[in-house]
């Protein structure tokens, strides 16, 4: 009996546009890989390839320790590098995820809405740039916006009938708990999702009673995951949005982070907002619901809980999940009737100037961004100019080992992984095990050194040791502020000094030969 598929059916099925669905799998696949082959990894980028180029055990305690995320993405990525670890094949798993979110949402929007429906909001995700952006890089961006259409395709399979068989049951659980156990802010789409399901069954108590026993399940196996939006506090990229940044944020689910400013910009937003007002209008009601909740809510929420809980505003992070649902609605505004036919033609006209500003977006994106390698070129400095006698301070433990990446090597620290393990049965036990196996990693990820110069952490206003009498002394800083404080920390003041900025790190040589010879 498909009754919620009959129920939610705007439009024929229509034909099956095979070659248009490989046309549109093929374009997806070469917006994102120009200029990957080119690119190097950068900050966030490196710690999570550092967290996750260990054992599984080893990754999520190192996750745990240091990361305010929650390790699915990280293990995953685990898995990945098995395969190989250059820079290239590590973003080639951004791409994969990011070519795969684009099959399923026409797989998904076909069931929903039509094949012509399916095929454009295929083709909006193949170019939207946000999804290109987030594929260049090796976070967990991609593997969201995948697995927010799996729950959107999970749900639609679990109420085509009016008893779903076990297999769709469980598909829609592991996909719901793949989305809490990949992001902090996984709840936060999860509560919007519940939200429009539980609008579309409200009418039907067998279904809403399958429907809550899943619940159930998702509720247990991910109460570890509700740790990490819970314990984190407000990060610095984080923030009160002001109207700019509303704007900003409108402009985001239209052109991702090319939206710029100007004109283009208060184009992008209001087109955006002229897509809302569109839907709102149409006759039937669960297009109203998707619009209220997956278009309205996030920004709605985002803004009052920044202003009266914590700032959690960031237009290329928090609203990253919906832009699958953004090219449904595009979808679904182009192709489902209207109330009226001067309507549908505005509304194709209206779905005509999106595809005009998203494809601007996407080419002043392709032709104008360069993410910055970081510490890639710093490594490159250091193996040209340091002597492996030489010291080597990084002002954080996150940093020093993104540029043990570089500087020494992916295997940098292969014969010594296991060793934080050898005797931790022995010396810790009971309640203090987690904490005694945390602390070990902390000594470990400081002390832990390969080929090259050596290199140590700075951690706080923690004085590492190093070998007295050093003539050459390099320290790596990200911010310029931090430069004054950790050279008169370490001691390096007196010395004379040359400060290289590569890449937006300061790398210092400091040079004291002559307060030796003075001395």
């Amino acid at each position: 009996m498909k009754w919620m598929k009959d129920k939610i059916m705007g439009i024929p099925a229509g034909w099956k546009f095979t070659g248009l669905t490989l046309a549109i799998g093929l374009l997806a696949i070469g917006m994102r890989s120009l200029g990957i082959a080119d690119e190097s990894l950068w900050y966030d980028e490196l710690q999570a390839v550092a967290f996750a180029d260990r054992p599984i055990p080893f990754t999520t305690l190192t996750v745990l320790t240091y990361d305010c995320h929650p390790p699915l993405y990280y293990l995953l990525l685990s898995g990945w590098l098995h395969l190989g670890r250059s820079d290239l094949w590590i973003l080639l798993s951004s791409l994969v995820l990011s070519v795969a979110s684009v099959v399923v949402l026409h797989r998904a929007v076909r069931r929903a809405y039509g094949e012509k429906a399916a095929s454009l909001a295929a083709l909006v995700l193949a170019l939207h740039p946000a999804s290109i952006f987030w594929s260049h890089f090796a976070r967990m961006y991609s593997l969201l916006m995948l697995l927010c259409v799996l729950v959107f395709h999970a749900n639609l399979l679990f109420f085509e009938n009016e008893k779903p068989t076990r297999t769709r049951k469980w598909y829609l659980v592991l996909s719901e708990l793949g989305v809490a156990y990949s992001h902090v802010a996984g709840w936060f789409f999860l509560g919007f999702v519940w939200l429009y399901t539980f609008t579309q069954i409200r009418d039907c108590p067998r279904a809403r009673k399958n429907w809550l026993r899943t619940r159930i399940w998702v509720g247990v196996l991910g109460a570890l995951a509700l740790h990490f939006p819970l314990a984190q506090g407000s990060m610095g990229h984080m923030r009160k949005p002001a109207f700019s940044d509303v704007l900003q944020s409108l402009a985001f689910q239209l052109t991702g982070v090319a939206s710029g400013s100007g004109f283009w910009l208060v184009l992008a937003a209001s087109s955006m907002v002229l897509l809302i007002v569109a839907l709102l209008l149409r006759p039937k009601r669960e297009t109203v619901w998707f619009t209220a909740i997956f278009l309205i809510g996030p920004l709605l929420l985002a803004f009052v809980i920044s202003y009266l809980v914590k700032p959690m505003w960031h237009s290329q992070r928090t609203f990253a999940f919906f832009i699958p649902l953004v090219a449904v609605a595009v979808g679904v505004a182009f192709f489902q009737p209207a109330t009226n036919r001067v309507m549908s033609v505005l509304s194709r006209l209206l779905v005509g100037l999106i595809l005009v500003v998203m494809v601007h977006g996407t080419i002043c994106q392709v032709a104008r961004f360069q993410k910055s390698g970081l510490f890639a070129p710093v490594a490159q400095f250091l193996n040209d100019n340091a002597k492996p006698q030489e010291t080597v301070f990084v002002d954080g433990v996150r940093e020093a080992m993104s540029l043990k990446w570089y500087l020494l090597g992916p295997d940098w620290d292969q014969n010594m992984r296991q060793e934080i393990f050898s005797d931790w049965p022995e010396t810790c036990a009971g309640f203090e095990a987690l904490k005694c196996l945390m602390q070990r990693l902390r000594l470990y990820d400081r002390s832990v050194q390969g080929k090259g110069p050596f290199v140590q952490v700075v951690e706080g206003d923690r004085v590492p040791h190093y070998t007295e009498g050093a003539d050459i002394v390099w320290t790596l800083i990200r911010k310029a502020n931090r430069i004054q404080p950790l050279l008169k920390l370490l001691k390096l003041s007196s010395g004379s000094q040359e400060i290289h900025k590569i890449s937006k790190l300061h790398l210092i040589r400091t040079d004291l030969s002559r307060t030796h010879s003075t001395q």
